[in-house]
Parts: structure tokens; sequence; C-alpha cells
């Protein structure tokens, strides 16, 4: 028998094996957008400085210099001034006002202002060339604090000949509030009283009151007597001397308001 031999394969019927494929190159990354530079706040053409002074012990003086830093001249340049706050007894004002005109390059002007009373600062604004150059808000240096230590007496509407007797000490208040009402079938007198609070520096009061309506009342041809409690509130503000405001209140069954003033 013939021997076995492994079986050898043509060297001409082997095809070469393909050669490995060569990897794809990475696609490019994307330039990075430039970046945009933040825009920059407009110049302010004026540069400034104040001074508040005391006056004495309800006012106080602001110096207020302005230069002209821009380069060029500010046609029409011009200072307003207005109150920090709504002034009830007191205010602002000018001490030298400012003369409008053209700020030359380089050249300051200086003006001042007063603030009085309950003012509680400044607030100036300046323009030129027809637009808003900038402001500025300074402090009153004087106590803007309202004292209104006393007794005040005056009259309340809406409840017949009503009065009030109103007395502040520091920060408290107490009034007492007398009065008669007569609509409704009904003939009664008010006497109440009550305390609370008054706001140097807003120079405003607040206060609770409650007491007692008695009389009579008539319904269907009886009557009735009447001996009811009553409360209510009571707030005001306090204005060169004179304390004036409104107030509501009455009973379960009966509720009226109306003003009052005192001093």
């Amino acid at each position: 028998m013939p021997e076995d031999y492994p079986q050898q394969m043509d060297p001409a019927s082997q095809k070469p094996s393909a050669p490995p494929e060569a990897p794809r190159p990475a696609a490019p990354k994307p330039a990075p957008a430039p970046l945009k530079p933040a825009p920059s706040a407009p110049e302010v053409p004026l540069r400034w400085t104040v001074t508040p002074r005391l006056m004495d012990k309800g006012s106080t003086s602001f110096a207020i210099t302005v230069t002209n830093v821009s380069g060029k001249p500010i046609p029409g340049f011009s200072v307003s001034l207005a109150p920090l706050n709504q002034s009830l007894d007191g205010g602002v004002g000018w001490g030298s006002p400012p003369s409008p005109g053209t700020l030359a390059p380089g050249a300051s002007v200086t003006v001042t202002a007063f603030a009085m009373g309950d003012a509680e600062g400044v607030a100036v604004s300046f323009a030129g060339g027809g637009t808003s150059l900038g402001s500025l808000t300074a402090l009153s240096v004087h106590s803007t604090e309202k004292s209104a230590d006393g007794t005040y007496r005056g009259a309340v509407t809406n409840i017949g000949k009503g009065t009030i007797s109103l007395t502040v000490s520091g920060r408290s208040a107490r009034a007492v509030i007398t009065g008669h009402y007569t609509a409704d079938g009904q003939n009664v007198k008010i006497s109440a009283g009550g305390s609370g609070t008054y706001n140097p520096r807003k120079g405003t009061v607040s206060l609770k009151w409650a007491g007692t309506s008695n009389g009579y009342m008539l319904d269907d041809g009886e009557r009735y007597d009447v001996n009811e409690r009553v409360s209510g509130t009571l707030s005001g503000s306090f204005h060169k001397g004179t304390f004036s405001g409104k107030w509501w209140g009455g009973s379960e069954f009966v509720i009226l308001s109306g003003e009052w003033s005192a001093r």
C-alpha cells in the first residue's frame, strides 16, 4: 500500500492575503469661533466731587464740583436737583445755581445745593448736548427726624362735633376721641381712647383706639338703650406744626370713617 503523505498545496494556487486597511484620518476639528470682546461701558465725560457740610441743626449744604474730562466741549451743560425722599416739612434748593452753557474741555464748575428739614439728601443730574451725562446722590448730615413732643387738639369728622386730643412723647402717641352719632335712629355719645407710635423720621402717627357708645335708638317707635363697644384705627402725618389724617372704626353694627386734624 502506498504510504500516506500529507498533501501539499501548489504554491501557484495560493492567493496572497490583502494588506490591512489603513485607518482613515480623523476629520479635522472646526476651529473655535473667535471670542467677541465684551461691550465696554460708555465713558462718562464728567468727574465730580461732593462735599456735604452741616449748616445748622436743620440743614445741610453740598458743594458739588464737576469737571469736563471728555476732551471735547459739552454744549448746553446743565445741572438739575431733586430731594431723595418725599419731603413734608423741608425740601432742597440751590445756594449758587448753575448757569447753563458750554463746558469747555478740562473746565470745572462748582454749584451749591441745600437740603433742609426732613429732606434726607439730594439727587443731582447732569446733562449736555441733548443727553444725560450722569447723576449722583448725597445724604444730609443734619438730623431729618421731626420732633413732635406735645399735646395737639382738634376735630374729627363724621361723628357730629367730634374732638381729638393727641399727645406725642418721643416715639409714643396717645389719643382721646369724643363724638356724637345720630343716624339710623340712634342717638349715642362716643367716648374712646387709644395708643400707638410716632415715627419721627417720617413724621407719621398710627394708633388703635377703643371705647363705648352710650345712648338710645328708636326702632318701630320703641326706644332701646344702647351701650356698645366701639373700636378702630387712626393714622396721620405731621406737617408745619399740625397733625392730620384719617380714621376708621365703629361698632358691631355700624362702621364709619372720616378725617381728623389737631394742632
